[in-house]
């Protein structure tokens, strides 16, 4: 992933992870659990200091890289799950994550406005 870091902060419970980056006009998100399943959400805040309006909709891109508990075997190439609408309110964005396995990673990627 390329662009500057921003600050993210991990599940309370530690089982799930964002790294996240800004730059090249995109915000890019990687998520994992530590080998957990169930559903969790991702809150991604201060949309306006990237530009973004109050309050709106964004178009997020999903890509699913599915995983094995062999963590050094070689895995096919990610999934693209295609573009999805959120609406975000008060310059913050929520939306569900479910993982059926613990072993699956997600990308998610917007356009800066």
């Amino acid at each position: 992933m390329t662009g500057k870091r921003v600050n993210t902060t991990a599940t309370a419970d530690r089982t799930g992870e964002v790294y996240a980056t800004v730059g090249d006009g995109k915000v890019r998100l990687l998520t994992g659990t530590r080998t957990n399943k169930g559903s969790w959400a991702v809150t991604v805040n201060g949309l306006t200091s990237l530009g973004f309006p109050i309050n709106g909709t964004i178009s997020v891109r999903t890509l699913v890289f599915p995983g094995n508990s062999n963590q050094f075997a070689e895995h096919d190439a990610p999934v693209d799950l295609g573009w999805a609408s959120h609406t975000y309110t008060m310059g913050s964005l929520t939306y569900a994550k479910s993982d059926t396995d613990g072993y699956t990673a997600r990308a998610q990627e917007f356009y800066l406005p």
